[in-house]
C-alpha cells in the first residue's frame, strides 16, 4: 500500500502514518510506503529528498521525502 502526501504543515507526517497504518490493518499488510512531497520553498532540495524506515503502530513505513 503508498499514501501520498503534500505537507501542508507539521502535522502532515503523523497524520500520513496514521492513515497508512489503518489501511494496511484494514488489508493485514505489515508494510508500506508514505512519500511525503515537500512544498515549503525555503527547504534545500538535499533536505528535502530521503528515504527512511520507521515503525508505526507495529506496521514498518518506507519514507520517502521529494
Amino acid at each position: 500500500a503508498i499514501e501520498i502526501k503534500v505537507r501542508r504543515g507539521d502535522y502532515t507526517l503523523e497524520q500520513g502514518l496514521r492513515q497508512l497504518s489503518r489501511y494496511l490493518g484494514l488489508l493485514g499488510l505489515s508494510e508500506g510506503w508514505l512519500v511525503l512531497f515537500e512544498r515549503r520553498k525555503k527547504i534545500p532540495w538535499e533536505e528535502r529528498i530521503y528515504q527512511k524506515e520507521l515503525t508505526h503502530e507495529g506496521k514498518l513505513i518506507h519514507l520517502i521525502g521529494c
